[in-house]
């Protein structure tokens, strides 16, 4: 029960919080992490969803109990939460010494990347 508390808290922050310019969510798709990244592929015999970009998967891992002693109706919770963003484009960003040049061309597009990487750890969690 925990786990689609603590998973909607989530999908509510990040959908009310981290927003484009024009106040709609930037975030397209939130869900648990079930390796989607990992078989998402362009060809036809790709067994996934089709998922959009930008988007958020939530992992909960080596998740520990225990019970309070002092009250019994009170249990205890402690995990690794991760969180997975995918984004459709990664643009060069290689920085070349001023001896041999400037930055890649693409550079400002894939810092532009850790921008939301930003918005999605300053959304308030509490």
């Amino acid at each position: 029960m925990w786990h689609t508390t603590l998973f909607q808290l989530l999908h509510q922050r990040l959908f009310a919080q981290v927003l484009l310019p024009d106040g709609k969510p930037e975030i397209l798709w939130i869900d648990f992490y079930n390796s989607q990244d990992l078989h998402v592929k362009d060809s036809p015999i790709n067994n996934e969803l089709p998922i959009p970009f930008p988007n958020v998967l939530i992992e909960l891992s080596d998740i520990k109990y225990r019970n309070d002693i002092g009250n019994a109706l009170v249990q205890e919770v402690y995990g690794t939460l991760r969180i997975y963003v995918g984004q459709e484009q990664y643009a060069d960003s290689y920085q070349l010494t001023t001896d041999y040049g400037g930055s890649a061309a693409t550079q400002p597009d894939a810092l532009k990347r850790y921008a939301l990487l930003q918005r999605i750890n300053n959304a308030r969690m509490g």
